[in-house]
């Protein structure tokens, strides 16, 4: 693969290690990009970090079908595939949702997210997504201060934040007849966390080698090759203040690759928001 991406093996796929060199230098940022280089219609999504790169995959096609060319159509080919192919239950109508990320990051309290439910409320839209932030206790509480460095893996309320908890949200959700959802990411754990503390064993690690660390410098993943980590997700995730919710946000992940079996079903019961 040359960096103006041609070289390319025509099997509608490939693995890139520096996406940056590959596309001049441009900087991508998170999720997915299209870009035109000699002729053809690249998208680039950006998956993971490895190392100091960033791998992704690239999709290419010559030209686009329907009655439209250029970069609205290459988006709206990938979220074709994306739904016949990657998502979960990809072909149902899903609710129009504001999701709180954007809007507060980890700085927000009850009225915060009461008042974007409101505003949601007022643009006709059908579901309110609590994302990162609401967990995490003490030293290792997601907030403005510690942001993704810590408390990934303790799944209780962060009370100083969210007093009523959980269920207090999704009865305001209810009250303007929106469904409720949120964030978690059961994969995850930060090394800085009361999880990690208790249960170090739980890390997915290769012993003779230095532990890869993710977002955050902090961030890793659990081993659910070990049936006491899937069996901790389960109890945490059911334990999560039972709140009535209509959906987990997981960031795309396929739970299939963490949770096999029944036990995703099981856990996961409703349908993801994404």
């Amino acid at each position: 693969m040359k960096p103006d991406f041609s070289g390319f093996v025509d099997d509608g796929m490939i693995t890139l290690d520096n996406v940056t060199d590959c596309v001049g230098g441009e900087g991508l940022g998170e999720g997915a990009q299209v870009m035109k280089r000699n002729g053809w219609y690249c998208i680039v999504n950006i998956c993971w970090p490895a190392g100091s790169c960033r791998s992704v995959v690239v999709h290419r096609a010559r030209s686009m079908q329907g009655p439209w060319e250029g970069r609205g159509e290459v988006s709206r080919q990938y979220h074709r595939w994306a739904r016949n192919h990657l998502m979960p239950h990809g072909l149902d109508l899903h609710p129009v949702l504001l999701n709180s990320w954007e809007g507060s990051y980890f700085s927000f309290t009850e009225k915060t997210l009461t008042d974007m439910m409101d505003g949601v409320k007022e643009m006709g839209g059908e579901m309110f997504v609590l994302d990162d932030g609401w967990f995490g206790r003490s030293k290792y509480a997601r907030d403005e201060k510690n942001q993704d460095k810590v408390g990934l893996g303790d799944w209780f309320v962060n009370e100083e934040k969210l007093p009523r908890g959980l269920g207090y949200l999704a009865d305001e959700a209810a009250k303007r007849g929106l469904k409720f959802g949120l964030w978690i990411e059961p994969e995850m754990v930060n090394t800085r966390s009361w999880l990690a503390e208790e249960h170090p064993e739980w890390i997915l690690r290769e012993e003779a080698r230095r532990l890869a660390l993710g977002r955050g410098g902090t961030q890793v993943v659990l081993d659910y090759t070990n049936p006491a980590v899937r069996d901790g997700a389960k109890y945490d995730i059911s334990e999560i203040n039972g709140a009535p919710s209509h959906g987990a946000r997981l960031d795309g992940r396929n739970l299939k690759l963490a949770l096999s079996g029944s036990y995703d079903s099981a856990v996961f019961e409703l349908k993801t928001c994404e």
